[in-house]
């Protein structure tokens, strides 16, 4: 399984018409042409208050090619584009990476991070980016699987899952995503954000960190 992490830098103004566009058409058009959608969110703290983060789902490059294709050629979609984007575009710019699971991901063993949504509040989402000092990628991966991950664990952190950069942004770079209720006490280290309503729902731009990594 691969997934692709997409991040819309906004247009001054356009956030809830973009959200929007998501939710009432967009989202439905994807189940359509079978795409598997993980989540939506907009940032909560952090520079980037202006962006949407959603990820995708592959089983392989050839199928996101291919459904990619066809969506982009839907007529429904055309004429949607042209009517929400006659006052100008709402996305500046998208910033997309393809990623693939570490063998201890808990979204690919199947390990709820919670119970279901609908018996809960909803959750803040935080995206951790881990960039390895060279040579080090290795070292922190098995360090995550072999240790850091029961130690969370038996601090009560959910866990969504792990994964390694494989095309766009940093092939160095490995990402996690925690879910929490709220922030408690300080000032967070790293953006979060929070689910939208119209999908399942991480965040984006996190600190480098540890001593494995650059900072």
């Amino acid at each position: 399984m691969l997934y692709e992490l997409r991040r819309y830098d906004v247009a001054a103004s356009k956030l809830p018409a973009l959200l929007d566009r998501f939710g009432s058409f967009t989202v439905h058009k994807w189940k359509e042409y079978g795409f598997r959608l993980i989540g939506f969110w907009t940032p909560v703290f952090g520079e980037k208050s202006n962006q949407v983060v959603y990820i995708w789902a592959w089983d392989s490059y050839e199928e996101r090619t291919r459904k990619n294709a066809a969506w982009r050629a839907d007529p429904e979609r055309a004429k949607k584009w042209a009517e929400t984007e006659k006052d100008g575009p709402l996305v500046n710019r998208v910033y997309n990476q393809l990623m693939e699971p570490t063998p201890y991901s808990q979204l690919d063993r199947g390990e709820p991070y919670g119970p279901d949504a609908a018996t809960r509040s909803p959750y803040i989402f935080e995206l951790r980016e881990y960039q390895a000092m060279p040579q080090k990628i290795t070292n922190i991966t098995d360090r995550f699987g072999n240790f850091t991950c029961e130690a969370f664990k038996k601090h009560g952190f959910r866990q969504v899952g792990y994964w390694l950069n494989r095309m766009g942004g940093t092939i160095t770079s490995s990402s996690t995503c925690w879910p929490g209720r709220a922030w408690t006490s300080g000032s967070p280290s790293s953006t979060s954000s929070r689910r939208t309503p119209s999908a399942p729902a991480c965040s984006p731009r996190a600190r480098r960190t540890a001593p494995s990594c650059s900072r």
